[in-house]
């Protein structure tokens, strides 16, 4: 709309009203154009949340957990049917610091190994740390050959340690690059998470670090911790079963923290005496949880991270 406020105006003043008059008019149907982009955009949200309501919410997948057998067989007790995976344990005697001849170890690993399974190499006490820099660098190269061996005497099996820690034993600071080539040999941790005491804040504390050490070093290798429904040897409840609640505890922690499993030992004859509550609430905790029905070598096995720290 033109408006002349005066003869004197002209024609000049008449563009000049003209161009304000246009100017606001095309600020007007930009914010009409806005307006209706806004409102389409509310409608698709609104339908796109109402669908989403009418579905029910979305829920995390449940992570897949492992549950292994690792329990002595002395009482005969079988427990195929429960949904455990046996594993297999190689103990590896240090006496004198003999090592073992690469073929008689390959022999009886290939024995032992007579299905798929997970394969724990048990030898403790050799350390792994300490100023004598020829004699722990060679620990570091058994511990790394025995991988080797065990792999090539039987392939497509996971391998690990049975640990103080992730590691057979502590590793020095000092050898990061070795420590770097063991946590590349192994496909999988399993720290001894034993019981010694009734303090669960602790025991949960240190298995927490523990998992958050091992994806930290060495992400998507797999954690098994070591656990046994009793008290070890030499405590003042050596042998002694820990109540169904107490062992739920540490059950529910394995799983909480991340670990990707769990090895279960013990000693059957003390364990199945009576009609047990650990081993009740272990069949009640499988039976809440999707199994994982065997173990395979995880892709993070041969690309660790670089260890920060130990």
């Amino acid at each position: 709309m033109v408006i002349c406020l005066s003869n004197n105006d002209g024609e000049a003043g008449m563009m000049k009203r003209s161009e304000g008059d246009l100017i606001k008019y095309r600020q007007n149907l930009l914010i009409l154009a806005l307006a209706c982009v806004l409102a389409h955009w509310h409608g698709l949200c609104a339908a796109e949340n109402a669908a989403t309501a009418s579905a029910g919410p979305v829920m995390d997948k449940p992570r897949p957990f492992v549950v292994f057998d690792n329990m002595p067989k002395e009482a005969g007790v079988d427990t195929s049917s429960t949904g455990m995976i046996p594993c297999t344990i190689i103990p590896i005697p240090w006496k004198d610091k003999l090592v073992p001849d690469e073929e008689a170890f390959k022999e009886a690993v290939h024995k032992l190994a007579a299905h798929p399974r997970l394969l724990i190499l048990d030898i403790e006490y050799v350390p792994l740390s300490g100023s004598n820099r020829t004699e722990v660098d060679s620990h570091f190269r058994l511990f790394i050959n025995l991988v080797k061996w065990a792999h090539e005497a039987a392939p497509g099996h996971p391998v690990g340690y049975y640990g103080h820690g992730l590691f057979p034993e502590q590793p020095g600071k000092e050898y990061a690059a070795e420590t770097q080539e063991l946590i590349a040999a192994v496909d999988a941790f399993c720290p001894s998470m034993y019981n010694f005491d009734d303090n669960q804040k602790g025991w949960k504390h240190k298995l927490q670090g523990l998992v958050q050490q091992a994806h930290r070093i060495a992400p998507g290798k797999p954690v098994y911790p070591y656990m046994w429904p009793g008290y070890h040897v030499g405590t003042g409840k050596s042998m002694h079963l820990l109540t169904g609640e107490h062992w739920k505890f540490e059950l529910d922690t394995a799983h909480e923290c991340g670990a990707d499993g769990l090895i279960i030992w013990g000693n059957p004859k003390a364990h199945w005496k009576d009609k047990s509550t650990w081993w009740e609430e272990t069949l009640n905790f499988m039976a809440s949880k999707p199994m994982v029905q065997s173990p395979t070598i995880s892709d993070g096995a041969a690309n660790p991270a670089k260890p920060d720290d130990r």
